[in-house]
């Protein structure tokens, strides 16, 4: 590593390259193992979507099949794409699952407590007489008109000069 001045090193061109291999080596394996584990653990991945909502999975292939029937070619892409890369399919079935039963309790939670339970809440009251407050309002508008000098806007500050006519 070379220094310049100003204290940030910059590497090489070799340097670079075998950084950027090493970055993109530790990548691919860290890529196969989390496909291993996924591929390991597919089967009781697929089960518990199916107990948690069997119609995540039904939705999958009822929109694979949509997909066939618009564009034939895109949906056998899918189709393979979905055998060969099952395990990760499986995983995102299952976070598409959870995030179902987590949304259903939450609105569960907030149609129990619209049934059931009174929300508290303080009665603000705040009386406002229209009539006075529209005379304030008219009465503001007209100061600020009055207090307004035009000239000064059109001008840049120069008073106005008068000419006598007598």
């Amino acid at each position: 590593m070379i220094n310049k001045k100003g204290g940030f090193a910059q590497f090489r061109g070799w340097q670079s390259i075998l950084i950027t291999v090493g970055v993109l080596v530790l990548i691919y394996f860290v890529t196969i193992g989390v496909y291993k584990l996924l591929s390991w653990l597919a089967i009781p991945l697929l089960i518990a979507t199916a107990i948690i909502k069997y119609q995540v999975i039904l939705n999958f292939f009822k929109g694979i099949g949509n997909l066939f029937k618009r564009n034939p070619l895109l949906g056998i892409g899918a189709g393979l794409l979905t055998a060969f890369l099952h395990p990760i399919v499986i995983a995102f079935l299952f976070f598409q699952a959870m995030t179902h039963r987590k949304a259903d309790k939450i609105q569960g939670d907030i149609h129990a407590k619209k049934e059931g339970e009174y929300v508290e809440y303080e009665e603000i009251s705040h009386e406002v007489d229209s009539e006075n407050l529209l005379e304030d309002l008219n009465r503001e508008k007209r100061q600020a008109e009055e207090n307004l000098d035009y000239w000064d806007l059109l001008n840049d500050d120069e008073p106005p000069k008068r000419k006598d006519i007598w």
